[in-house]
């Protein structure tokens, strides 16, 4: 893992990337246009799993950025980054069960105490938003998965053509 202590640097880029998002994203909330306010609502109203992610999203870029620049492609960094890939999935599904168990057990309080029709769907109501609220996080995190496979692809292709280049080169 020295490979990727190398790389410590990267964390703090990763870091202020965040906090410049997190510096942008209000300037959505007043947007007129229903998609530019849901990505409002997805990253600012949702907690800090959704900052995790995009954390976990700019490390991993910065690193493979550091990569390239090094051209270091070593198999521990490689495995590193495929580790911190999956880790915003995990996240994700970990925030889905949390929110789901939550919106699930305020939807019993709510049923408990609800006292006619209009009560029970509106418990209804809330129960759908919060596992939808859940869902949007682990949507997050594949996407953000999704978007940082292909760039540490791209990285593995690098260090076989170097092999390749090295092995051609001593015949």
């Amino acid at each position: 893992m020295k490979s990727l202590f190398q790389y410590r640097f990267a964390f703090f880029y990763a870091m202020g990337l965040t906090v410049i998002f997190y510096l942008i994203i209000p300037v959505l909330r007043n947007s007129d246009s229903p998609a530019v306010r849901y990505m409002y609502d997805l990253f600012a109203s949702r907690g800090p799993v959704p900052a995790f992610i995009v954390l976990i999203f700019f490390y991993v870029l910065m690193m493979v950025i550091t990569a390239r620049r090094r051209e270091d492609y070593k198999n521990s960094l490689i495995i590193g980054l495929y580790a911190y890939t999956v880790f915003p999935i995990i996240l994700g599904f970990m925030a889905t069960v949390l929110g789901s168990a939550s919106a699930l057990g305020r939807y019993n309080q709510e049923l408990l105490a609800a006292a006619t029709d209009e009560d029970r769907a509106e418990a209804l109501w809330h129960l759908i938003g919060g596992i939808g609220v859940a869902t949007d996080t682990t949507l997050l995190g594949l996407l953000s998965a999704c978007a940082l496979i292909p760039v540490i692809f791209s990285l593995c292709v690098s260090r076989k053509e170097e092999e390749a280049e090295s092995v051609s080169d001593s015949c």
